[in-house]
């Protein structure tokens, strides 16, 4: 499985740059290869924009690719707690989301990420799901999910 992102760090020297063309709907490659670094970037066209493509078969090797590389990228933690989320190991993805917690323990997004994960079918502890949320809201919560999950 191919990720294909056009905002992305290419964290694996393994990649392809790759010429979308929208004006015939179709991806060109342009190059393909191992890099020291990501391709420059290339000037954007009306028809075209430039991506780079992830090839990485099991997506959490890039998050740990991230944390090795900076452990206080609270981005990549949160990205594994997703990530485990998603394939439903609640435990791995409590883990993940309390590191990203606490690298950033103002916001909001983080502490809701935690309550769901509390809520999840897998560990069923509505308590301290309960303490996020309102930590959550205690700390703005813009996008109003804590306060629809305390209502």
């Amino acid at each position: 499985m191919h990720c294909i992102r056009h905002d992305s760090f290419c964290l694996s020297h393994t990649h392809a740059a790759l010429k979308f063309s929208s004006s015939k709907g179709r991806v060109v490659l342009l190059a393909r290869g191992h890099f020291s670094s990501p391709p420059p970037p290339h000037t954007l066209q009306t028809s075209a924009v430039y991506v780079c493509v992830l090839l990485f078969c099991w997506p959490p090797d890039a998050y740990r690719a991230a944390v090795s590389l900076n452990p206080r990228d609270y981005r990549a933690w949160y990205g594994l707690g997703q990530t485990y989320e998603l394939l439903s190991m609640p435990y791995y993805a409590l883990h993940y989301y309390r590191r990203a917690a606490m690298l950033r323990p103002s916001d909001p997004r983080m502490w809701c990420a935690l309550g769901h994960c509390y809520e999840s079918e897998g560990l069923r502890m509505p308590g301290l799901a309960v303490r996020c949320y309102r930590r959550a809201v205690a700390h703005g919560d813009r996008e109003g999910i804590g306060l629809a999950k305390l209502a």
